[in-house]
């Protein structure tokens, strides 16, 4: 039981989020200042805000706009993760300048990131999401190539490298 509600919980939400304008009582974006600060009710479930719109709604409409966000910045990190770790967990020569540069930038929390890039670009959607993209690509990639060098260590990657396997098929 509780395995199906730690992963059933978070999914049902991600789907009420992503489908949720099936289910909006009400059009996110229409004014009506004769309904202002209602209390919930059947037409407003959440009541309505200083402008007169339906709460509820506009929760559903901004979980449709974050699981958007989510996915795609969660998409770019795992690909660019992916295509940039592995190879910096094959290199040889220069480990220790990547591992050193890698330890220094994952060493600062995300927070610090989004604080530098929105003093140098402004406060938006775009920078908050590329200060936390850069900041969780970062961390993949120093994962990832910790994974690769301690997979290319064992035996069944060496004697592939014995019986003549290229460095393309080891990855």
């Amino acid at each position: 039981m509780k395995r199906l509600l730690a992963s059933g919980t978070p999914l049902l939400l991600i789907l009420f989020c992503a489908f949720g304008f099936v289910f909006a009582p009400n059009d996110p974006f229409h004014v009506d200042m004769a309904n202002r600060f209602l209390s919930p009710c059947r037409q407003y479930p959440f009541g309505t805000d200083q402008m007169g719109r339906c709460i509820l709604s506009r929760l559903l409409e901004g979980g449709k706009t974050t699981i958007g966000i989510v996915l795609l910045g969660s998409a770019v990190v795992f690909a660019l993760g992916m295509l940039l770790g592995v190879p910096a967990g094959r290199i040889r020569s220069g480990r220790i300048l990547v591992e050193s540069v890698l330890n220094a930038v994952t060493a600062l929390p995300p927070i610090a990131y989004l604080i530098v890039f929105i003093g140098a670009w402004g406060n938006g959607v775009f920078t908050m999401i590329f200060a936390v993209t850069i900041s969780l690509l970062l961390r993949l990639i120093k994962l990832v190539k910790a994974e690769t060098e301690i997979e290319l260590t064992k035996a069944y990657a060496l004697c592939a490298v014995a019986s003549g396997a290229s460095s393309f098929r080891l990855l």
